[in-house]
């Protein structure tokens, strides 16, 4: 692992020692038009566009530490799924697990929103 990766673990899990769970967003906005991700798309971009979309989630991957989406609904204007990410720190999935199944069944998907 690189001394860059290792840093970023210590300091995720410095952020996260005195939380239990990390609430934030799946993404920032809701999925992007066709093509907006496309893989004709030059590559720059196309990566500024994924930072754009998507911020939170690497923090997690670079980090390792355990994080869940659960949905959390749809949106007004779109009706596509919105979703929330919870976050822990190592060794927290069963905590992270737990939490996305109360939160799902305290705020199941309406189907008829997809009809």
């Amino acid at each position: 692992m690189s001394r860059r990766l290792r840093r970023v673990r210590s300091l995720i899990a410095e952020f996260n020692r005195d939380l239990d769970v990390l609430l934030s967003p799946t993404v920032a906005t809701v999925a992007p038009p066709l093509g907006h991700l496309g893989a004709d798309v030059a590559y720059e971009p196309l990566l500024e566009r994924i930072a754009a979309w998507m911020p939170y989630t690497p923090l997690a991957n670079a980090g390792g530490t355990p994080s869940i989406t659960v949905p959390m609904g749809f949106d007004d204007e779109t009706h596509l799924p919105v979703g929330a990410m919870l976050s822990g720190n190592f060794g927290a999935d069963a905590l992270l697990v737990q939490l996305a199944l109360e939160l799902e069944e305290a705020r199941p998907w309406d189907l008829a929103v997809l009809c």
